[in-house]
């Protein structure tokens, strides 16, 4: 069972997601912020890590560098609602977006194409 860090500030989104991803058949660890995601990264093994872009506590564009700087090889999906910053994401090495707001069903489909590629 894959495991995703699930990083989002909204805690209704939080919990709406990651119910529907347990729901899906994943093991899900969520994070209210950046900050709490990288915490979690230096403690548990996580397969994909799906990350709001604007938040509160460590901003997703300093959080997918850092990430991308001590786990190069974890994919990461970068969410949000501003079209630029989902491809400034890319830019730094998100390896799919998703615009806000989204089907559930989409962010599956997504997840599901970047675990088996």
């Amino acid at each position: 069972m894959k495991r995703i860090l699930l990083i989002e500030d909204d805690s209704e989104l939080l919990a709406i997601l990651a119910h529907q991803l347990e729901k899906a058949g994943y093991t899900v660890v969520s994070a209210a912020g950046g900050v709490a995601g990288l915490g979690i990264l230096k403690s548990t093994e996580i397969d994909i890590v799906v990350t709001d872009v604007i938040m509160r506590s460590g901003e997703g564009v300093e959080t997918l560098r850092t990430m991308k700087l001590h786990y190069p090889d974890l994919p990461v999906i970068a969410m949000s609602g501003n079209p630029a910053y989902l491809e400034t994401m890319k830019s730094l090495g998100a390896v799919a977006v998703l615009r806000k707001p989204f089907r559930t069903e989409r962010l599956l489909t997504v997840i599901q194409n970047v675990i088996q590629p």
